[in-house]
């Protein structure tokens, strides 16, 4: 009875990720000209997007606070590949659609496990508080920074080689 419970688990968060991945806009949509970020800004230079995309990114800072050292398995972090980002928010796996227009960034819904973890649901929330509140990045140097509208620093990740 538990185990069927189990597998009828694995099925609906699998059917979760194959929908939010599904309902991701395709680069053809994404690509805008002209105009003020979030009017239709031009998508970045390509090289631009190669530093951020194809990357790596563990997290060392979200909402302003340092995230403690992790397993290297449950560590915070982010990966993004053509509209698709994945990786960890400290517990559970996540995945989802992103929007990249120039340096304009938006995060769809995100779909994940659910899992729990001891001592990392503060890391969970301001994780996931970043991505939903995240409208535009900058990278320096191998670092990622995500800030909202309002200018303010949500998070910043290091690049780390995969």
């Amino acid at each position: 009875m538990q185990l069927a419970r189990r597998v009828g688990f694995v099925i609906a968060i699998a059917l979760g990720f194959a929908a939010v991945l599904s309902s991701a806009p395709s680069c053809a949509e994404r690509k805008t000209t002209g105009g003020q970020p979030g009017q239709g800004s031009p998508v970045a230079s390509p090289s631009a997007n190669a530093a951020l995309e194809g990357s790596y990114w563990r997290a060392i800072e979200l909402a302003g606070l340092m995230v403690p050292a992790q397993d290297a398995n449950r560590e915070p972090h982010l990966t993004l590949e053509s509209g698709r980002a994945s990786g960890s928010d400290g517990c559970n796996r996540v995945a989802g659609p992103y929007t990249l227009q120039g340096e304009a960034l938006t995060f769809g819904a995100m779909a994940g496990t659910r899992m729990a973890c001891p001592d990392t649901a503060e890391i969970e929330r301001r994780f996931q508080g970043a991505l939903k509140g995240t409208s535009h990045w900058r990278i320096a140097g191998d670092r990622l920074e995500l800030y909202g509208a309002t200018g303010k620093p949500l998070a910043v990740f290091e690049r780390r080689a995969k």
